[in-house]
């Protein structure tokens, strides 16, 4: 009763948004040019639109994922328990929003469409992660006082790339444009790795604190 194992392993999927399918818009990006910052006006296309499968979009297929995790719980004392967890997560093809496609290589495929640039959601990448949940709950019985609950979490969290980034033919050497260093950067450094809660939670009859 006073320590526990606990795992679990399952599948799981996530299919297309409406929006990531079917939305379109036009906006000016300032990008850099031959050195020069320059206002360009990008359209955002749904993959099925002409200009979309001109630059070799397709249909979005769902996300496909692979949860494994492992865990204690341990209560020595009545009071007092500790949880910890791990988990690792294999998700298969993401779907992310491309980088700008503009330059000359892509003014011939696009300009007919009376574009300078375009992006839209495509199956990109595969991606991992791995964590760890810690968790230590001590509940004190004021008995007249009421009862008083304090928690310390902690929580670790890293994603990665895996793989490579799946770039339709006619984008071929312009991987590094599909998933750009920024889309890189926020799906892997855009939430803190670190997190760590302190709390204390007080309650007496109808009664309550939270700090």
């Amino acid at each position: 009763k006073q320590f526990v194992l606990r795992g679990a392993a399952s599948t799981g999927f996530r299919a297309p948004s409406l929006a990531q399918s079917h939305f379109s818009t036009v906006s000016t990006n300032f990008i850099t040019v031959n050195g020069v910052v320059t206002p360009v006006e990008v359209g955002t296309f749904a993959v099925d639109s002409e200009v979309a499968r001109a630059l070799g979009a397709a249909d979005l297929k769902p996300e496909e994922s692979v949860h494994f995790s492992a865990g204690l719980v341990w209560n020595p004392v009545d009071p007092f328990d500790l949880t910890v967890d791990f988990y690792h997560i294999d998700i298969d093809d993401r779907i992310v929003f491309s980088g700008n496609f503009t330059g000359p290589r892509i003014q011939p495929i696009i300009r007919p469409f009376g574009a300078d640039g375009a992006r839209f959601f495509t199956n990109a990448i595969d991606t991992v992660t791995k964590g760890v949940d810690v968790t230590a709950t001590y509940r004190w019985d004021l008995h007249d006082d009421g009862n008083l609950r304090f928690q310390a979490a902690y929580n670790r969290n890293d994603t990665d790339l895996t793989g490579t980034i799946t770039t339709p033919p006619v984008l071929a050497g312009l991987e590094n444009v599909l998933f750009d260093r920024e889309q890189t950067q926020r799906l892997t450094c855009a939430q803190p790795q670190d997190n760590a809660r302190l709390t204390a939670d007080w309650q007496r009859g109808g009664l309550g604190a939270l700090v």
